[in-house]
C-alpha cells in the first residue's frame, strides 16, 4: 500500500473476495511459495534501502482485513499451505515484521487464531493487535493518515478507479485458469 511516516513498508491482505477452493486450482502450490517470497523478498530490500537512507532499523506493518471473511477460508487443504507459508516467512524473514494490525475480525477469530498461533513465534504473537471497530485512529496514529488509504480512515487517495488502489482483492478463479497436469514424459 505505501510508507508509513517512519519509512517502514505497509502492506494489506484482504479477506474479502478471497476463494482459496478455486485458486488452489490455478497453479502448483510450489509457484505460490514463489510469488509470496519476490513479494517478501522485495519488500525487504527496498525497507533495506530506506534502513541505510534513514539510518535506523525498519521493517513491515502489515494490516490484515478480515471483512467479508467466510467458511471457505478454513478449507482445510488451503489452510495448511497458508499456515506453511507463515512458517517459512518467519524462518527466512526473522524479526521483518513490526506491527500486525486485524480488523473487521470476525466472531469466530478466537477459534481462527487458535488455529495459527502454534506456527507463529513469540516475538511475532507479541506484534499482533486485534483492533475494534475504530481501528482508523490507530491505523493513522500508527502509520500516519497520508500513509493509509482513504477506506481504513487516512488521506491516501489510492491510484485507480478503486477504493483499494492496486491490491489484489481476490475472486473466483474461473475454469480457464486452472492448472492442467499434463505428463510430458
Amino acid at each position: 500500500m505505501s510508507f508509513d511516516k517512519d519509512g517502514n513498508v505497509v502492506y494489506v491482505m484482504s479477506c474479502q473476495k478471497v476463494h482459496p477452493r478455486s485458486l488452489v486450482k490455478c497453479a502448483p502450490i510450489s509457484d505460490l511459495f514463489k510469488v509470496f517470497m519476490i513479494e517478501v523478498g522485495l519488500a525487504y530490500l527496498q525497507i533495506r534501502r530506506n534502513e541505510e537512507k534513514l539510518d535506523t532499523k525498519l521493517g513491515l506493518k502489515m494490516i490484515v482485513d478480515m471483512a467479508g471473511f467466510h467458511k471457505d477460508l478454513l478449507y482445510p487443504p488451503t489452510l495448511k499451505v497458508f499456515i506453511n507459508l507463515l512458517k517459512l516467512m518467519q524462518d527466512v524473514f526473522c524479526d521483518f515484521a513490526r506491527n500486525l494490525f486485524v480488523i473487521n475480525a470476525p466472531f469466530m477469530m478466537p477459534s481462527i487464531y487458535g488455529m495459527v498461533k502454534p506456527v507463529l513465534s513469540k516475538q511475532t504473537q507479541d506484534k499482533i493487535t486485534f483492533l475494534s471497530s475504530d481501528f482508523h485512529k490507530v491505523l493513522c496514529e500508527n502509520i500516519g493518515e497520508e500513509n493509509v488509504f482513504v477506506k481504513y480512515g487516512g488521506t491516501l487517495i489510492p491510484s485507480g478507479d478503486k477504493d483499494t488502489g492496486d491490491l489484489r482483492m481476490g475472486g473466483h478463479a474461473p475454469e480457464s485458469l486452472w492448472y492442467v497436469f499434463c505428463n510430458s514424459l
